[in-house]
């Protein structure tokens, strides 16, 4: 079997060289961010860049868009350069010469022995060459590497090169077997024959290596003959390299191979003078959909001069111009013939040649379909498209739709197959020069009568052309943002939060960006709060906020109420404190954000009126909150005002708010007024007392204010029970009640005709005529009589009235007495005794209760002409 092995024109990498041609580029990626561009380097330098999104050096993603892209680096123009093509599976014929005996040792080189001619290797000529005992001949006559200890992948750059490898392996001669070489025939066509005969590996006797390579003078053509050539398990080669690595070929598995055998067989190297194109199979389809200038073929037909609109390079030779066949080429040749009627084989200096075949077969246009052409872009980026669309086989079968661009600035040539199908008979896809001894065509596309190429792309591209595919396959930005805070402070507030401050990331593409969170308004339990930052190309970071709520602070169900308003800056933290005269904190509030508003009531049960201070702080980024704040009493606004941050304020004279007075009534207490308190979360607490009713002594209940969040406050209330004042002043004829409480209504009666109503309803009487009378006081359900007073002298002028008063009644500390005489004042418990007296003159007398204990007491005033009486309340709270 025949097998023919041309140096492989594409790398794994998608990087495409021509023969020993060298060239790449690199600076593409699959994917680009943002998108950012992306600078493109070709080597050798000096070379340009064409492609979508190629500006100079710089590939735009933004402007090539997602999809798959070519991109191509031309080098800087150079000649090709010869390589070799190897064929396989020929007949094997050593020949059976005398050959002067070389003798090596093991990883052993050979002094330079003469060739006997000039031989032309890899474009270079040598007449000395050197022999491995590893298997393998090279022209190095430096080179100190016996290619120790096994054979190595051709190419590559590492030493030993520029070589021939017969068997290269780790060979032992000095085991075994021998190695010589002789030269033969006559100028100019001597041949070089050096051999391995029985030569073993390396510490085996398995698989000993028996061998020929001949050089030939004339055509410099290489053939290894195979007697037995195996390995022992070790990498082996059979193959030839030039003398910088770069450029190497080995028939199909002798490339290093861990199993090689070859036995009984010849490896022919002919020399190639350098291909001038190289192609690519297998890309995407990418199609020109515009209009076209439409062209008129008959069967079996060739156009008229078609201009391509810039000049083009075919195989060296530049052409604006150029031929359509109807059969499926296009010629730069005028003299070309139609090319009826199957597919040639190329190369072939058959008429017609100077072509590109994209679908040559025995088309006809005359069946249906359409043909057009035109050139699209601008300098120097133009380029010729020719649209073959339906064009039907001569028997009317497999209609053929193929595209060909044709590149003014790289040159290339792609074909786009969208169903480019043979109908049996021989169909071709390449290109052959004008001469028609130089061609290039993919593999199973030469004259084949199973050709079939559906919706594929190929390209040919000129020696001095690299290729490089690259598939873009999004353009996006795949980077999250960074948090700047990636662990926000945690928060902890009374009651509930309305506010959260901001928070931020970067992004490497968006930049800033604010953050948004998943919290719902207002926050009334301690919850774990995140925060979501999401860029542009919806990358999105979190970062969580531990938020603690709690409630430590017992309703407050007396006092004043404060209101406390931030007007700071964002992201700013302010707390405030209302600190009493003697450096106790009576109320704070915060951390606040600005607009943040807090209510706070401070106990005032003893009657203090001030001085207070409010101050405020800040924490966060600006400092400069100003904070407004009211104070009221019952309702009543007594005190505003506003203060800067870190200002302290002095409030004076804020009037006494008490709830808690004592109840003072008459006889009994059958109803308590509700209390409410203000609590700082739970807002108005109504208090629960435990009182027992009716309350009809002088006792203590306790208020009870529970926020159902275990704070509690307990107030104590006094409960006091007084008797009415039943002392009556008489003052001549006319008779005074001296109980006076809010609500007392009066009755006088007369004591002399059984307590019979005298129908006089008011605190003072003047009766009509002497008699005793008394005065019946009432209260709601409570009654008390007075005692009877006596009244004479009714009609007789009184010259001289007793008069006497006492208040305040209730009184505290202090009473004032007024009296017209001189007199004692004598103050009985309810018990009749006497607990203090005092000397009064005319006029107002102040006496003082400062050690009388509260409770309900008689007041007697006593002068020269009269006895007087008078009820008095002492309260203390």
């Amino acid at each position: 079997m025949k097998r023919l092995i041309v140096l492989a024109l594409i790398s794994a990498a998608s990087t495409a060289y021509n023969q020993c041609q060298t060239g790449s580029f690199f600076g593409l990626v699959p994917t680009y961010s943002c998108p950012d561009p992306s600078e493109l380097f070709g080597n050798p330098f000096g070379g340009t860049f064409q492609g979508p999104g190629v500006s100079g050096a710089m590939f735009s993603p933004v402007q090539a868009g997602v999809g798959t892209h070519v991109v191509s680096y031309t080098t800087p123009p150079s000649s090709p350069v010869a390589g070799y093509i190897a064929t396989a599976g020929l007949p094997n014929s050593p020949s059976n010469e005398s050959f002067t005996p070389v003798f090596l040792m093991d990883d052993d080189l050979s002094m330079p022995l003469p060739i006997g001619f000039n031989f032309n290797f890899f474009g270079v000529v040598y007449d000395q060459f050197l022999i491995s005992s590893n298997g393998f001949i090279t022209f190095d006559l430096n080179s100190f590497d016996s290619g120790c200890c096994s054979g190595q992948n051709i190419p590559d750059n590492f030493e030993p090169n520029n070589l021939i490898a017969l068997a290269w392996n780790d060979l032992d001669p000095s085991s075994g077997g021998t190695i010589g070489y002789t030269t033969i025939g006559t100028a100019p066509n001597r041949i070089l024959i050096v051999e391995f005969n029985n030569v073993p590996h390396f510490g085996s006797v398995d698989n000993p290596v028996t061998v020929q390579a001949k050089l030939y003078e004339a055509n410099s053509n290489i053939e290894i003959h195979c007697t037995q050539n195996s390995s022992n398990g070790s990498p082996q080669t059979i193959g030839v390299e030039n003398v910088s690595g770069t450029c190497g070929i080995t028939a199909p598995g002798m490339n290093a191979s861990f199993d090689l055998s070859v036995v009984n067989e010849m490896i022919l190297f002919t020399q190639d003078a350098g291909s001038y194109y190289g192609h690519q199979t297998g890309l995407p389809l990418a199609i020109h959909t515009g209009s076209f200038t439409l062209l008129n073929l008959a069967n079996d037909a060739l156009s008229s001069a078609l201009p391509l609109g810039f000049s083009f390079d075919f195989y060296g030779t530049n052409y604006t111009e150029v031929y359509v066949s109807s059969n499926g080429f296009l010629t730069f040749s005028n003299d070309a013939n139609a090319g009826c009627c199957a597919g040639g084989l190329l190369p072939n200096a058959d008429n017609p040649n100077n072509l590109i075949a994209f679908a040559w077969n025995n088309l006809n246009p005359a069946l249906g379909g359409s043909i057009g052409y035109t050139t699209i872009g601008t300098a120097p980026d133009r380029v010729f498209v020719l649209n073959f669309t339906e064009i039907q086989h001569h028997n009317g079968s497999n209609p053929v739709t193929v595209q060909v661009k044709l590149f003014e600035s790289s040159h290339l040539i792609e074909i786009h197959s969208s169903q480019n199908t043979s109908n049996g008979t021989a169909m071709t896809m390449g290109l052959e020069n004008a001469a028609g001894n130089q061609a290039i065509s993919p593999t199973n596309r030469n004259a084949n009568t199973q050709f079939s190429v559906v919706n594929e792309r190929t390209i040919f591209y000129p020696y001095y052309t690299t290729i490089q595919v690259t598939e873009v396959l999004s353009i996006e930005d795949l980077v999250a943002p960074e948090p700047f805070d990636p662990f926000p402070m945690p928060i902890t507030s009374q009651c509930s939060i309305d506010f959260l401050g901001e928070q931020f990331a970067s992004d490497n593409c968006s930049g800033f960006i604010f953050g948004t969170t998943d919290a719902v308004f207002p926050i009334t339990e301690s919850t774990l709060v995140t925060w979501t930052f999401t860029d542009a190309a919806g990358n999105t970071a979190t970062s969580t906020q531990e938020i603690t709520i709690e409630d430590t602070m017992a309703p407050v169900a007396s006092g004043f109420v404060i209101t406390i308003t931030s007007q700071g800056s964002f992201s700013d933290e302010i707390i405030w404190t209302f600190t009493d005269g003697s450096g106790n904190v009576a109320a704070s509030g915060g951390p606040y954000f600005d607009g943040g508003q807090g209510i706070l009531e401070i106990a005032n049960a003893n009657g203090t009126n001030g001085p207070y201070s409010f101050f405020g702080t800040t924490a966060g980024q600006f400092n400069d909150n100003v904070f407004s704040f009211t104070v009221q009493c019952q309702g009543a606004t007594v005190a505003s005002g506003t203060v800067n941050a870190g200002q302290a304020l002095t409030v004076n004279n804020i009037a006494a708010c008490n709830s808690f007075t004592d109840i003072v009534s008459f006889c009994e207490v059958t109803s308590i007024a509700s209390i409410s308190a203000t609590d700082n979360c739970a807002g108005e607490v109504v208090g629960v007392n435990d009182a027992v009713l009716p309350i009809t002594s002088a006792t203590t209940i306790t208020w009870t204010f529970d926020d159902g969040n275990g704070n509690v406050t307990v107030i104590e209330q006094n409960v006091l029970i007084q008797n009415m004042n039943t002392a009556v002043n008489v003052i001549g004829q006319t008779l005074k009640a001296l109980e006076d409480s809010p609500g007392v209504t009066y009755s006088w009666v007369d004591c002399d005709n059984d307590f019979a109503p005298m129908g006089v309803t008011t605190q003072t009487f003047s009766p009509n005529s002497n008699g005793n009378y008394a005065v019946l006081l009432q209260v709601g359900n409570c009654t008390a009589m007075s005692d009877c007073n006596k009244v004479t002298g009714v009609g007789i002028t009184e010259h001289v009235q007793h008069l006497f008063a006492v208040y305040p009644n209730p009184a505290s500390d202090y009473i004032l007495v007024e009296t017209t005489n001189i007199g004692t004042i004598e103050l009985l418990d309810m018990r009749g005794k006497l607990v203090q007296h005092s000397y009064v003159s005319s006029g107002a007398n102040l006496v003082s209760l400062s050690n009388i204990a509260s409770g309900t007491y008689t007041l007697r005033m006593i002068d020269a002409n009269s006895v007087q009486t008078s009820r008095i309340v002492i309260s203390r709270n």
